[in-house]
This record gives structure tokens, sequence and C-alpha cells, in this order.
């Protein structure tokens, strides 16, 4: 069971993260596609965990590139879109503990995330 223990405030938002314990506390419900801009403007990053229909294809929700194109980091589980698309520059995520190491590195530091954001775009 994954214990998260972060020091940050986050939403998490989607379908069914409701049923996942260890996260349901930060569940904030599915968002419609109209309303993710202003979700990203209270943001300073986006972790895209790939949903079951993405995954099997190696393929990138649009969301990632919304939130790119918005000026916003995101931080992903996808290696594939990474290599493929960003030339292995896009920050992928193994694990939960390594989630945290990314999100906190790019969280205190601004000029990291933004000059990989200006990048990536």
């Amino acid at each position: 069971m994954l214990e998260l223990q972060v020091s940050w405030r986050f939403g998490l938002f989607g379908k069914n993260w409701e049923r996942v314990p260890e996260v349901a506390a930060w569940h904030q419900g599915f968002l419609p596609y109209a309303e993710l801009s202003e979700s990203y403007q209270q943001s300073l990053l986006v972790v895209d965990a790939a949903n079951h229909v993405t995954k099997s294809w190696g393929a990138a929700n649009s969301r990632v590139f919304d939130a790119l194109a918005a000026g916003f980091l995101v931080i992903s589980k996808s290696q594939s879109v990474s290599e493929e698309v960003f030339g292995g520059k896009f920050p992928v995520y193994r694990d939960p503990i390594h989630l945290k190491q990314l999100v906190t590195h790019f969280l205190h530091s601004a000029q990291d995330r933004e000059t990989l954001v200006s990048h990536l775009r």
C-alpha cells in the first residue's frame, strides 16, 4: 500500500480516484475539458497518470499538450512519449517515490521548471 505523505497542496482530478484509498482525500472529481484552463492557472505542475485507454498504446493524453502550451510543466508516466515526442527531455516518473522527488525538485526550482517548459513548448 502506498503511503502518500506530501507537504504541498494539490488536487487530483479524473474518474475513479475516489476508489483509491491512498489518494481519495485529494480527489476533486472529473474536470470537464472546458474547465481545464482555469485549473491550470491555479497550478505550478501537472502530473499525467496515463489512463488505461492511452497507456497500452504509449500515447499521450491531449491534456499533456494543453498544459505545456499553457506554460505548465507536466510530469508523466509515459517514457515512450518522452522519448518519441520530446527527445527524452519530458520528465517521467517511475514510481511514487520518484514522482515525489520530481515534484519536490520542480516546485522548489522555478528556474529549472520554467526552462524546461520553455524548451518543451
